[in-house]
C-alpha cells in the first residue's frame, strides 16, 4: 500500500466501489470468515493502491477483450488471461494477504506465511 499514488479519477472511484466488479486472484490457501471494520480512509487507500499497482496487467487484459471472465475464452486466451490476473491486486486481495500475515489469528492459528514469532521472554 506504500505510495504516494496519484488519487483516483472519479470514474476509477466509481469502479472500485463496485461490488464484486474488482479482478484478483484470490491469495492461496483459506482464512476463516472474520469481519472488520475499516476507517474510510484507509479502504480509499486500499483501493487507490490496489488500482494504481495493477495498471499495467489491467490496461493489457482490456487491450486484449479479456477484462470479463468469459466461457467462449480458447484455451490460450484462458491461459493469457489467468497469467494476467495474476499480477492484479485487488483491494480484498491486499487484505487477505495483510491478514495471512501479519494476524491477528485465533491462538490455534498461525499461517505458515506469517513472520516468525518473537521469542517469549520470562519476566525477571
Amino acid at each position: 500500500m506504500a505510495g504516494p499514488w496519484e488519487p483516483l479519477t472519479p470514474a476509477e472511484e466509481e469502479a472500485s466501489t463496485l461490488s464484486g466488479r474488482g479482478i484478483g486472484k484470490n491469495y492461496p490457501g483459506s482464512l476463516i470468515t472474520r469481519a472488520y471494520d475499516l476507517p474510510p480512509s484507509l479502504v480509499t487507500q486500499l483501493r487507490t493502491a490496489a488500482i494504481r499497482v495493477s495498471e499495467e496487467p489491467l490496461a493489457e487484459l482490456e487491450e486484449l477483450g479479456l477484462l470479463y471472465n468469459s466461457l467462449d475464452y480458447t484455451e490460450d486466451e484462458q491461459e493469457q488471461r489467468a497469467e494476467l490476473v495474476e499480477k492484479v491486486f485487488s483491494a480484498p486481495r491486499i487484505v487477505r494477504q495483510a491478514l495471512e500475515r501479519y494476524g491477528p489469528w485465533p491462538p490455534d492459528e498461525r499461517p505458515p506465511s506469517a513472520p516468525p514469532e518473537a521469542p517469549k521472554t520470562s519476566p525477571e
